[in-house]
């Protein structure tokens, strides 16, 4: 795909931006969850995904503008790990507990299929391809 790296980046500055939204509401406490929640009280304890989130999107943004082979294949094994942390997210902030369901908001859907999204993007790179089997001079 001729903009698959771009659309990589665009979904990594979108999966970021996300997390300033709320993303759940907490009834029982009164309060709204976003992405960079983190400890609420004692009784819950959330992570702040935020912190993942850029670190390996910074690391995935440098490599899908980084025109090597060993930078593309290490951008799938990246992209496939901010993936399953997204659907942990998703898990973890959504789950009831103890009887109390929070109530989910918008932002929370776009989490997994972000994800799925630079994950596939990082499958689409855009290399050159050297057809005759000769080495480039």
């Amino acid at each position: 795909m001729k903009y698959s790296q771009l659309l990589g980046i665009a979904f990594v500055v979108l999966l970021l931006a996300s997390c300033f939204t709320n993303w759940v509401i907490v009834p029982k406490y009164h309060i709204a969850l976003s992405g960079i929640s983190g400890r609420i009280n004692n009784e819950l304890t959330l992570a702040k995904p935020i912190n993942f989130y850029a670190i390996l999107g910074a690391v995935s943004a440098l490599l899908f503008t980084l025109p090597k082979v060993w930078a593309k294949r290490t951008n799938i094994f990246i992209t496939a790990i901010l993936f399953t942390y997204t659907i942990f997210i998703y898990m973890q902030f959504t789950f009831c507990r103890q009887g109390e369901c929070p109530q989910k908001l918008w932002p929370i859907f776009l989490q997994m299929p972000l994800g799925f999204l630079i994950m596939l993007m990082s499958l689409l790179p855009n290399t050159p391809v050297n057809v005759d089997n000769k080495p480039k001079k």
